[in-house]
């Protein structure tokens, strides 16, 4: 592990939940390894409804995150984090029954010595018949490449560190550019922030809003991060050739909502033929293959993704539907799959 390790069930206790976390104070850092995507993703899978209860309390939520910020062996930051959280009784609690679920069903996934941390509850998979329409943003600090579709896919990186730095610029291996937010434009869908501007180093990737009902799904909200820009207002995004096998990702999903996980190439914002989605309910998984991003996820009838085609951009998007959506989740990490 490169970063915090894994703490088992009865140290985590003494810690008061230390492996759960806070909102990536300033020790530590925030950087998730592919490691520790791999660990979080056993977790989430093998105990549902232990990672369902810490999704529901924004104080678990915080815990874990904090935690996975710290450096291994820092157990001043690890205590940090708990002290953060220290008077929410339901967070730890929560967090408690998280590691002691996954400290049993998921140790040879993690280290031999001591298993997992709290996960980030994905999202679940939108429901939405047809593409929907596409949103928009700049390619500046303050905004992205292009929106996306009513479906949603994502691209990876590789497996070093994914980090938020100043202006919601974002790195992750060989990925790097600005996050973004983007609506269809049409609708009355509401997204905040509206850019990502004021965010700084070291903050998670945020949004909250309701996508508006329409009549025919067209309404959407989207997260978006460029996978190849520079780090410099006005910059334009650029293009990247994937490799490895998929994207790793983790999110939380604060308000339950469905979500799809999108990657676009250029041009994706009008053409869609050239973005792909995965619809994380039907399908979730920590990892998802290339193969698995389809153009119409939302019922399989589409063309899947070839693996080979440069993108431009990722985004984690909420589909609309005939009555209104709320939504509020942050991205934990996305990163290239080996």
């Amino acid at each position: 592990m490169k970063n915090r390790p894994w703490l088992g069930v009865a140290a985590s206790l003494l810690l008061l939940g230390g492996v759960l976390a806070g909102a990536l104070p300033s020790c530590g850092g925030s950087s998730v390894s592919s490691e520790e995507s791999a660990c979080l993703g056993c977790a989430n899978e093998m105990c549902p409804d232990e990672s369902k209860a810490c999704n529901a309390s924004l104080g678990c939520v915080k815990l874990r995150t904090c935690s996975l910020a710290c450096k291994t062996g820092d157990a001043t930051c690890q205590n940090n984090c708990t002290a953060a959280e220290a008077s929410d009784s339901t967070a730890l609690l929560a967090g408690a029954d998280f590691l002691a679920c996954a400290d049993a069903m998921c140790a040879p996934t993690c280290l031999p010595t001591a298993t997992t941390t709290g996960t980030g509850g994905s999202a679940s998979g939108g429901s939405i018949g047809s593409g929907g329409s596409t949103g928009n943003g700049g390619a500046s600090p303050t905004g992205g490449s292009t929106g996306s579709g009513g479906t949603t896919g994502t691209g990876g990186s590789t497996s070093t560190a994914y980090t938020v730095g100043d202006g919601g610029y974002v790195t992750s291996g060989p990925w790097m550019g600005y996050a973004f937010t983007a609506t269809d434009g049409k609708s009355a869908t509401t997204i905040s922030p509206t850019d990502f501007s004021t965010v700084t180093a070291g903050e998670s990737l945020c949004v909250s809003g309701t996508v508006a009902a329409t009549a025919d799904y067209s309404a959407v909200a989207i997260l978006g991060i460029n996978l190849n820009q520079a780090a410099t207002a006005n910059a334009v995004a650029g293009t990247w050739t994937p490799t490895g096998s998929g994207i790793n990702y983790e999110l939380y999903d604060l308000q339950g909502t469905d979500l799809r996980i999108q990657i676009q190439a250029a041009g994706g914002d009008t053409n869609a033929s050239l973005r792909w989605c995965v619809d994380t309910q039907t399908y979730y998984q920590p990892t998802i293959a290339w193969s698995r991003f389809n153009t119409a996820c939302w019922d399989g009838s589409g063309t899947d993704y070839d693996g080979t085609t440069p993108l431009q951009s990722i985004m984690v998007v909420v589909p609309g539907s005939t009555t209104d959506i709320p939504y509020n989740f942050c991205i934990q990490f996305i990163d290239r799959a080996p």
